[in-house]
């Protein structure tokens, strides 16, 4: 389950979930599909957690900004982007090769 922690207001916005099932060996795994999403987001491998870290930025279109309502959609858009991904890993031959 990807649990949303918290925001980092920068220029870009970024938002920061938690994965509190999936191992930690599959962080490679996963950083590689995470590199498909429309945003940026990667695996933070610097946090020193028993759980997944990720950061998601987000980047409004031109003439929109980082209202609460663009905020709440593009976190929406993203977990659901995310458990796709773990389903398809938990699905895939390649899960047993990361464990």
């Amino acid at each position: 389950m990807l649990k949303y922690v918290r925001i980092i207001k920068e220029n870009p916005y970024k938002l920061g979930f938690i994965d509190e099932k999936s191992p930690k060996e599959l962080e490679p795994l996963i950083n590689e599909k995470l590199s498909q999403y429309k945003n940026p987001v990667h695996v933070d491998s610097e946090v020193k957690m028993n759980n997944i870290v990720i950061i998601l930025e987000l980047n409004p279109p031109k003439g929109e900004s980082y209202n609460y309502e663009y905020i709440r959609h593009e976190k929406e858009q993203f977990q659901k982007y995310y458990r796709r991904i773990i389903e398809d890993i938990d699905n895939s031959e390649f899960y047993d090769l990361y464990l």
